[in-house]
């Protein structure tokens, strides 16, 4: 129960990061942060 919480929590992060540096500048959070 505690892992799916915490797998939900880092995908809204990692959504939210996406967004955020596609709009500020055009490029993929992947370039920026490589896991």
């Amino acid at each position: 129960m505690v892992e799916i919480v915490k797998f939900t929590y880092v995908m809204i992060i990692l959504i939210s990061l996406f967004l955020f540096s596609t709009n500020v500048d055009g490029k993929p959070i992947f370039i920026h942060f490589q896991i």
